[in-house]
């Protein structure tokens, strides 16, 4: 729960009312330039500006420092034919950078190429060492995203010759590196307050191309006579950047952001027509800024978290829709690898908050495993911090290398290990002074780090973890940080439901593209009774009520990400809810719905979900079978959760809602425990929990490998996720790391379409490819699931009844 800060008073210039239009409604009207005004817009020339881009007067691209150096170097190195290597980032926002770069310079007849860090080899920044190799080739190096703070790079490249111009957006080091050019908005003066100052990479990127076509002692190629306007073809991807790192909306960030979307939507490119097909964006209206984070963007993240960034540039560049879409399914199916093992992650760091609550008696909460990638802990801290309130710290261990890294062993206290983390804070509290703390407290706890306030990366032995929990929260304390800060949620204006309708709602969209800067109205309707709710997603990870209030008017609300929180509110229940109304064009319905944000009692909840279960502990019948066949003469309606040897020629496995369930078999993690309870919704609870003996890498696959076979034999290779899932006793996270072992092994090979999987025998003569990932990961998963197995076999009765609430 959070504090809502109720809206106050406003004086609002007579002229702003009808700023939006003359056919807005009122109450929308009055809420649009109230909401100018609190922003700092008072005057009827900023509103438009604001609102629309076509009365804003972009900055001058040579407000940036050096950007005359910049253009200068570029241009000779043009007329000279002079080789140029651009060298971006991993992320969406050092994608695009590059991608921008790259097609206005080749289009301006460049000689140049570019580089990618990999995130796991070579880390942010530019390495002197892998730098070495291009020297002898190039003769300008241009940075974008990155490079403000390579001075060992610089230097070594000024030693061969080489110009550098950096153009980046990241804090500025004491000293800058000795760059022929250095372009960075942070160089601005007050650049929280310019025009310019809030670019992110690509957005700095975008203005050097700019300048350059717009430099009179330079004429870019022509196309039927005119010159070809760079900048504008590639705003598109200026937008991608913005919204993928999260740029303040001020100025000309807001500005390309708007021609961006618009950008997106009149002239998509290939990779864009082809991520948005795959993400089933059926309509131009969905390629906003919610479209861009929750959908586009997270697909090029991928590449970067996961697997190779400079795909990213080459979908982005790909001029042939045909080639896009071959190229997209690859990013497609990474993404949905990252989606499953950061939904994976999300429950096993929950699960250890579950067995061990103490850990949130602590400012700061620290988790880690040896079966969490690094490349995803930082978007799964980011959803813990949500859960918890807190900074959050996850760990994850790099997996074993074949390319010539040090592979890393999974044993703790070997002298080997290393975990890698991401620290993701909360309003107020800055997590990076804190691990500084900690490491000038205790030089040899932490290998290396850094970040700003709100994000940071540490990496630590991994034996030392435990050390480090203690030490980082003795070191927030010692600055103060005791608690988190109380959350708060600013309610824009308190409304009836009536209120909320299509063409309400709409037109307070003109306030929109939102995000940081400009965060989307949040709207509170009070006393509102939870009419139904019901799970979403794959795993119930979002939640979905029906609301009404006391004129019987109904909405629908989307809870994004509910988790645990969403187990206290209840059917029946009153509340004071705070949302955001948003248009709900799902197929075709042109509607609204409301996103939740909080909620706060209005009288206690009647709940219709049963809580007071009664669970029967049966570890210790004699004859098992003998006590499950009583209990279903008893019970004849109840429902029996164990795992089968062969289930494929079975009906597919449901659960129904009944008065008993009987667990034969212990789930291989809470969050399937968690699952069944709410599924079945029991008033009592028999416990067998047998262990299926199956948590190895060898039982695992060869039951795995067992059903594959039998689905190649008797159904043409056809199996359902969930049918292999109940009967390998595990969720299909673990079952598709299994699969991937096997594939790897070439015992079958198989492929995916949506809840459904596909064997084949493996071509006979087909050498294995390595098991060191499959097996690192399958190994560390099916560790996870042992120790839980074992956690329910010792705890007592009670402390299982609280792993089902």
């Amino acid at each position: 729960m959070r504090q809502w800060l109720e809206p106050t008073p406003t004086d609002i210039p007579a002229e702003l009312r009808s700023v939006a239009g003359e056919h807005i409604a009122p109450f929308a009207a009055d809420l649009i330039a109230r909401t100018l005004v609190k922003r700092g817009i008072t005057t009827i020339q900023g509103a438009r500006a604001f609102l629309d881009p076509a009365y804003y007067t972009p900055s001058d691209p040579y407000l940036l420092p050096d950007m005359d150096h910049a253009v200068e170097r570029l241009a000779r190195a043009l007329r000279n034919r002079q080789r140029i290597l651009i060298w971006g980032d991993f992320d969406v926002d050092g994608q695009t950078a590059t991608a921008l770069l790259l097609s206005a310079l080749r289009a301006f007849g460049a000689d140049v190429i570019y580089h990618i860090p990999d995130r796991e080899r070579e880390g942010h920044g530019i390495k002197p060492e892998f730098l070495q190799p291009y020297l002898a080739e190039i003769r300008v190096l241009l940075t974008c995203d990155t490079g403000i703070t390579a001075h060992d790079a610089v230097t070594l490249a000024n030693a061969h010759g080489v110009d550098v111009i950096v153009t980046d957006h990241h804090s500025l080091p004491r000293e800058l590196p000795p760059a022929y050019a250095n372009v960075n908005p942070r160089r601005l003066p007050d650049p929280d307050h310019h025009p310019l100052g809030t670019l992110p990479g690509v957005g700095v990127a975008y203005q050097v191309i700019l300048a350059l076509q717009n430099n009179t002692a330079f004429t870019p190629i022509a196309v039927d006579g005119a010159p070809l306007d760079q900048a504008a073809q590639n705003v598109d991807l200026v937008a991608l950047g913005i919204v993928a790192d999260v740029a303040v909306q001020q100025g000309d960030a807001r500005y390309l952001l708007q021609r961006g979307i618009e950008h997106l939507r009149r002239h998509p490119r290939p990779a864009i027509r082809a991520l948005t097909e795959l993400a089933r964006m059926n309509d131009a209206a969905e390629i906003d800024e919610e479209g861009i984070g929750f959908q586009i963007a997270p697909r090029l993240n991928a590449l970067g978290r996961l697997s190779d960034a400079a795909q990213g540039v080459e979908l982005l560049l790909t001029p042939d829709i045909d080639q896009a879409r071959q190229r997209a399914v690859s990013v497609e199916q990474l993404n949905a690898y990252r989606r499953m093992m950061s939904d994976q992650t999300f429950a096993a760091a929950l699960d250890q908050i579950e067995r061990d609550r103490d850990l949130l008696d602590m400012p700061v909460l620290v988790l880690g495993s040896a079966a969490w990638i690094p490349g995803i802990v930082g978007v799964v801290a980011n959803r813990v911090v949500e859960q918890v309130n807190r900074p959050v710290i996850l760990f994850g261990a790099a997996s074993p290398r074949d390319d010539g890294g040090t592979p890393l062993s999974l044993q703790s206290g070997s002298g080997e290990s290393l975990l890698k983390g991401s620290a993701r804070s909360t309003a107020g509290i800055d997590i990076t002074a804190a691990i500084a703390k900690t490491a000038a407290d205790h030089p040899d706890l932490i290998v290396s780090f850094g970040g700003h306030t709100m994000a940071a990366g540490v990496t630590i032995a991994a034996e030392k973890l435990v050390a480090f929990r203690y030490a980082i929260n003795h070191a927030m304390r010692a600055l103060g940080f005791t608690t988190a800060p109380t959350a708060t949620v600013e309610i824009a204006a308190n409304v009836a439901l009536a209120d909320i309708t299509r063409a309400n709602v709409e037109a307070l969209h003109a306030l929109a593209p939102f995000g940081v800067g400009n965060p989307p109205l949040i709207l509170a309707a009070r006393h509102v009774r939870i009419e139904s709710k019901r799970d979403m997603g794959r795993s119930g990870e979002h939640a979905r009520f029906t609301i009404s209030d006391a004129r019987g008017d109904k909405r629908t609300v989307i809870w994004w990400r509910a988790g645990m929180q969403a187990d206290d509110i209840h059917a029946g229940g009153v509340y004071d809810l705070a949302f955001i109304a948003r248009p709900d064009d799902y197929k075709d319905r042109h509607d609204v719905f409301l996103e939740w944000v909080d909620a706060h009692a209005v009288e206690a909840a009647v709940s219709t979900i049963v809580h007071d279960i009664d669970v029967i502990d049966q570890r210790g019948a004699a004859t098992p079978e003998a006590a499950l066949r009583a209990i279903q003469a008893r019970h004849p309606d109840a429902v029996v959760y164990a795992e089968v040897h062969t289930p494929l020629d079975h009906a597919p496995f449901t659960l129904t809602r009944s008065e008993t369930l009987v667990i034969w078999t212990a789930p291989d993690q809470r969050s399937v425990l968690k699952w069944l309870i709410d599924s079945v919704q029991p008033a009592r609870v028999y416990w067998f929990g047998f262990d299926p003996q199956i948590d190895t890498v060898q039982a695992f696959t060869r039951r795995l490998a067992g059903l594959a076979k039998f689905a190649i034999a008797q159904r043409d290779g056809r199996a359902m996720i969930a049918e292999l899932a109940r009967a390998m006793a595990a969720d299909s996270g673990a079952v598709m790391l299994g699969l991937s072992w096997l594939s790897a092994k070439n015992i079958v090979h198989f492929t995916r379409q949506y809840d459904e999987i596909y064997f084949t025998d493996a071509p006979p003569g087909t050498p294995p490819a390595s098991l060191d990932e499959a097996s690192f990961r399958l190994t560390a998963r099916l560790a996870e699931t042992a120790a839980y197995r074992r956690y329910l076999r010792d705890a007592d009765i009670g402390a299982i009844r609280r792993q089902m609430l």
